[in-house]
């Protein structure tokens, strides 16, 4: 069992954890994130090696627990993880039994150059049928020994909707509309369906899907059990959403 704390607010998330499983804490692999910045925090605090080792120390007392399996730093860029010196602290915290594991969360330009120090040992990666331009960044963190988590597979639901949460949600939807896959797709389950492909990149190794319904966890179970789309069929998304990416620039 793998549980993620990437829901709004995270905090929440955290108090849920705590109540309801702490007391099975051999029973799943716990990943939490830090260091995204907060409303009224001075740019780059949150970076700091005492308002990480807080942040954490926080997170541990939410979840009823003495450490996290893996602990991910949340959207930095390069400057301020050198700045900063993030991997020294969190170095210290792995060594301090507090975290097993260390990752981040990022994107490009910054995702490549963390996957280059190598130092990291799970990525949280943002890739869908319709943002692939993570593909290689993810298939050479795998190369290095890496872990994958991705998010953002069934593609924030944009083809079902015209409107949504993030400032990625207009670029993902436009993606849709103009490479107009649903003339390839027809009639079946588009969510179900371009989480599928997803699915089919070889080096992507656990998923985060979000949801608060009963129904789309159902269905996003469904997707995983029938596994990655036909070659052909995944071909042929990508090949429209990558000429689609192409006359964006």
């Amino acid at each position: 069992m793998r549980v993620s704390t990437s829901s709004t607010p995270p905090q929440r998330s955290e108090e849920f954890i705590g109540r309801f499983i702490a007391d099975r804490r051999n029973d799943y692999y716990l990943a939490t994130k830090m260091g995204r910045s907060q409303t009224g925090v001075p740019e780059g605090r949150h970076w700091s090696r005492q308002a990480m080792v807080d942040s954490l120390d926080a997170s541990l007392a939410r979840f009823g627990t003495d450490y996290v399996d893996v602990l991910q730093l949340h959207g930095p860029t390069v400057e301020e993880a050198e700045t900063y010196d993030v991997l020294g602290s969190l170095q210290r915290i792995k060594t301090s039994g507090k975290a097993r594991f260390i990752g981040v969360s990022a994107v490009l330009p910054h995702l490549d150059t963390f996957v280059d120090w190598n130092v990291f040992d799970t990525f949280q990666i943002v890739y869908s049928a319709l943002e692939p331009e993570h593909e290689e960044a993810i298939s050479k963190a795998v190369a290095l020994g890496a872990g994958t988590i991705i998010r953002g597979g069934s593609v924030k639901g944009a083809p079902l909707r015209e409107a949504g949460r993030g400032n990625e949600f207009p670029v993902v939807r436009n993606r849709w509309v103009r490479s107009a896959l649903h003339e390839l797709l027809g009639d079946v389950d588009i969510v179900q369906t371009l989480f599928r492909y997803a699915l089919g990149h070889p080096s992507a190794h656990t998923f985060i899907n979000r949801t608060q319904d009963l129904s789309h966890l159902k269905a996003n179970i469904e997707a995983v059990e029938s596994g990655p789309l036909d070659a052909d069929l995944q071909a042929a998304i990508r090949e429209r959403v990558i000429e689609t990416v192409n006359a964006e620039s």
